[in-house]
């Protein structure tokens, strides 16, 4: 979400402080892409791990509960103003 946000930033789209736009850059071109980057690859090991136990269901729901969750909290802290 942060990363959209930076993007929106970067557009015009939405302001923030002039004295913070230069984090803002640095966060959205070089921090931000690493970290889905990061985010995407612990998905696919995960994935590949699940594939590996014999009760993976209840592993994947577990994750899903926890992804989905985080994801919700992320979306709410933003339209808040606190992320």
């Amino acid at each position: 979400m942060f990363l959209v946000q930076g993007l929106l930033v970067q557009s015009g789209i939405v302001t923030i402080a002039p004295e913070l736009l230069s984090v803002s850059r640095w966060y959205t071109f070089l921090w931000g892409p690493w970290f889905m980057a990061g985010g995407l690859l612990f998905i696919m090991a995960a994935r590949i791990h699940l594939r590996s136990v014999r009760d993976w269901r209840s592993g994947a729901i577990a994750g899903a509960v926890g992804g989905f969750g985080t994801l919700g909290l992320s979306v709410a802290m933003l339209t808040a103003g606190i992320g």
